[in-house]
């Protein structure tokens, strides 16, 4: 184990600095790692990622799997992944020993929010502790002429519908 700070644990600050400015800091000498790689561990614990049935959603999901999550949870609106980026996927799953699945999901369906992140967790052998809103809707349209119902709808996507995920993944279901 070293000190997390790498070089300034207490005993060297008490050097540098009185007695009073030491009360105010906290104690370094208490923070322990074994390594900087165990701060960012994701080992035993389950993570859900929206949009990620290809492109940046699925780019994070392979960087769970590679950060040595166990389970990665993939939704997203369409009806199965991106083939050649699916490949990768389940490839890097086989090589670290994760898993990785894919469940279609409407983020703006609260209902289907609810069964969905409720059978996650019923299915997870491990802690779902983590969630990577990558679902989302851009239209390159000038602001004085983007139509009213199609903001809703990018707005329900971006906004309201992580928003659910987001706070039944916080829950537990």
């Amino acid at each position: 184990m070293r000190c997390l700070t790498n070089h300034w644990c207490a005993s060297q600050l008490s050097q540098k600095y009185s007695h009073d400015t030491l009360s105010a800091c906290v104690c370094l000498s208490e923070v322990h790692v074994s390594s900087g790689a165990d701060l960012f561990s994701l080992a035993n614990q389950g993570v859900i990622v929206t949009g990620a049935a290809r492109g940046l959603g699925l780019c994070i999901a392979i960087s769970l799997l590679e950060a040595q999550c166990p389970h990665v949870y993939c939704l997203d609106i369409l009806e199965s992944p991106m083939d050649s980026e699916w490949i990768a996927a389940t490839q890097a799953a086989k090589k670290t020993g994760g898993r990785i699945t894919y469940r279609k999901l409407d983020i703006t369906d609260q209902h289907a929010v609810t069964k969905v992140i409720g059978e996650i967790f019923e299915d997870c052998d491990y802690d779902v502790k983590g969630f990577f809103g990558a679902a989302g809707i851009q239209q390159m349209i000038p602001a004085l002429e983007y139509p009213v119902e199609q903001f809703r709808k990018m707005m329900d996507v971006n906004v309201t519908g992580k928003f659910q995920v987001y706070e039944l993944s916080l829950r537990g279901s």
